[in-house]
């Protein structure tokens, strides 16, 4: 008859911890023995023993022969516990002894495998309490699998030069997310136009209208949807609506591909009038746009932030260096992702025609959204307060209201300005402080209801509210520095007229389409911001005593720079076209083929490229650095509106 493990037992990979009441008897020993060698235990912690001094070191030697032990029996006349173990196995050292416990140093001398750890971790009864990091083994049992994808993920970015250092699996969610509805939403881009021009019969004049005005909501609606995450839905519940609008509109987008009755019919030749795009194919079309464009507002102006709302550790003091590396990591999967639709998605969907063009990014999303809610249960989700967007209202108006009243003499003065129960701020700054008259109180018997709340949040704000409107004013000057570099790269959509009169072949059998130059733009984007995060950020806190590396401002203001150097390149290199142009008679034919090689044009590509990196990860951390927790969102959502200068 088998023998069942005692329920009192808890077997951890190597490890045994067990009460056996009394271990004198030979059976007990023999028991204790034969569940050693069974589960490869190397370190036993056992407990009521019972054994007397002289019969220690003769129990140990039958059970553990070669092992070393540690017992209490000079603290408890019983000897009650005793811990032995492997000695090429474990290093431990007692630090302290008592009647009640046996306090040891451990120190592991062969680390586990993957394989030992999978099986202590599923040796562990769920029911059993969680651990410092409040997940019990049932949560690792259910994700262990989900972790291996996580895993090919960390892999990826580690080639790519990010190590993987920054990532936290929860982070990893959101950040997979991201990427996988920018390799959708770009993947849909390069062939957009022609599809609007042989599917509704459109001209190449209106075609580009519409994907332009289609881009600038997709960018503007960041605002709206950073407003409702902060202020009512919160970053979690804005991005899960982004992804399955999103998701919705490719799906609508998929169908007017697959369903003949969603585009329009061409004219056959016996036709002398033909009908034309319906409305109804217009709004089909249109409705796919819309749906999409809120998704990647929504998405794109929270995501960032929810993923570092998953690392926040205040208590941390390597925190600030984690979140800084998460920034960096964040955009270089991003700009794998987009590198990835210019070039493998859009060759897919040449290949296989419209279907599959659409279905690939429905695909992509739909894993996107799977992946993203499998970690819901376990994500940070700050709670999102009063409607800040009103706030911020209410403290303009507040403030013209009192435009005439006198600030209090003293900075001290704790009665004077109205702050919540909640409030964290006693008081305001002294930076722009005209808008303290906002949260001044004049007549607490007016002012103030008999709870303490303001009877007239239009005329008396919170000394937050008052806060975050100066620290909004305080970033738009910084804000408008970014504006030329998105400018600079809207200049660069005739870089691809300049293309297609240049060899762009690289071997003789292979050129490389005019639209696809843009690829060196971000390769250079994610080349520089894992050089950056892995090597400068070390060298230059070396030499420069900057423990994260160069500060935001330093390295928006070297994004600008890039930026200018970009156009410098760009200018040369169409002197030099032009030149070549003339001189081989080609004045009168702008679409003619110049002997010069398209390759001119990858610096300026690269420079734009290193320009976006610098400037982007630095604009989008000195937001976060300066605008309260309620105001995150907005951080990523300025960042994203300025993308509107490039349509």
């Amino acid at each position: 008859m088998g023998k069942a493990t005692p329920s009192h037992v808890v077997v951890m990979d190597s490890i045994l911890s067990w009460n056996v009441r009394g271990l004198n008897g030979p059976n007990k020993q023999k028991e204790v023995k034969l569940l050693c060698n069974g589960e490869n235990v190397g370190l036993v912690g056992l407990l009521e023993t019972k054994l007397k001094k002289s019969r220690i070191a003769q129990v140990v030697e039958n059970l553990f022969g070669g092992w070393e032990s540690v017992n209490n029996i000079d603290y408890h006349y019983n000897g009650r516990i005793m811990v032995c173990w492997r000695p090429d196995y474990y290093n431990i050292v007692p630090l302290h002894l008592s009647a009640q416990a046996i306090t040891c140093e451990l120190k592991l001398l062969k680390p586990d495998t993957a394989k030992d750890v999978k099986v202590a971790m599923f040796s562990i009864n769920k029911i059993k309490s969680p651990g410092p990091d409040g997940y019990g083994s049932g949560f690792f049992k259910t994700t262990w699998e989900i972790e291996i994808v996580f895993g090919f993920i960390k892999y990826l970015l580690t080639a790519a030069g990010t190590g993987g250092k920054c990532i936290h699996w929860k982070a990893e969610c959101n950040t997979v997310n991201e990427s996988f509805e920018r390799l959708s939403s770009c993947g849909l881009g390069p062939n957009m136009i022609i599809y609007l021009m042989t599917n509704y019969n459109m001209s190449a004049a209106n075609g580009s209208s519409i994907l332009g005005i289609w881009t600038a909501f997709s960018n503007g609606l960041a605002i709206l949807g950073a407003i409702i995450a902060d202020s009512n839905l919160g970053r979690f519940r804005v991005v899960v609506i982004g992804s399955f609008s999103t998701l919705t509109g490719m799906i609508i987008l998929w169908l007017t591909a697959i369903i003949p009755q969603l585009k329009f019919s061409p004219c056959s030749q016996f036709q002398h009038v033909c009908d034309g795009t319906t409305a109804v194919q217009h709004l089909v079309l249109f409705s796919s746009f819309g749906f999409i464009s809120l998704g990647a507002g929504f998405i794109r102006s929270c995501s960032i932030l929810f993923g570092a709302d998953q690392l926040e550790e205040k208590e941390n003091p390597e925190n600030q260096k984690l979140i800084e590396s998460y920034f960096n990591c964040y955009y270089a999967s991003v700009g794998i992702s987009i590198v990835l639709a210019v070039t493998v998605v859009t060759y897919i969907q040449d290949r296989y025609g419209w279907q599959v063009c659409f279905g690939v990014p429905v695909i992509l999303m739909f894993i996107s959204v799977l992946m993203f809610l499998i970690g819901s249960p376990f994500y940070v989700k700050v709670k999102a307060k009063e409607s800040l967007f009103i706030g911020l209202l209410q403290a303009v108006v507040a403030a013209f209201r009192k435009r005439n009243s006198s600030l209090p003499l003293t900075d001290s003065c704790d009665d004077c300005y109205y702050r919540p129960c909640e409030s964290e701020l006693l008081a305001p700054s002294n930076d722009f402080r005209s808008l303290n008259r906002a949260c001044m109180i004049q007549d607490p018997q007016r002012d103030l209801n008999p709870d303490g709340s303001a009877s007239n949040p239009w005329s008396l704000c919170s000394v937050e509210h008052a806060e975050s409107l100066k620290a909004l004013i305080r970033v738009l000057p910084m804000w408008s520095t970014g504006f030329m570099i998105f400018v600079t790269a809207r200049q660069f959509s005739f870089s691809v007229l300049q293309t297609k009169t240049m060899d762009r072949h690289i071997f003789p059998q292979f050129e490389v389409p005019a639209a696809s130059f843009s690829v060196f733009m971000m390769i250079a984007f994610t080349i520089w911001i894992n050089i950056y995060d892995s090597v400068l950020v070390s060298l230059l806190s070396k030499y420069t005593g900057w423990p994260g590396g160069p500060s935001p401002v330093i390295r928006m203001g070297t994004g600008l720079i890039f930026s200018c150097m970009s156009m410098v390149f760009s200018a040369i290199t169409e002197s030099v076209r032009r030149q070549r142009a003339i001189e081989e008679g080609h004045e009168e034919d702008p679409s003619a083929i110049v002997n010069m090689s398209a390759m001119w044009l990858v610096p300026q590509y690269a420079l734009l490229g290193v320009a976006e990196a610098a400037h982007g990860v630095g604009q989008i951390e000195f937001f976060y650095s300066l605008f309260p927790k309620s105001m995150s969102s907005i951080a990523s959502a300025m960042y994203t509106i300025g993308l509107l200068h490039r349509v």
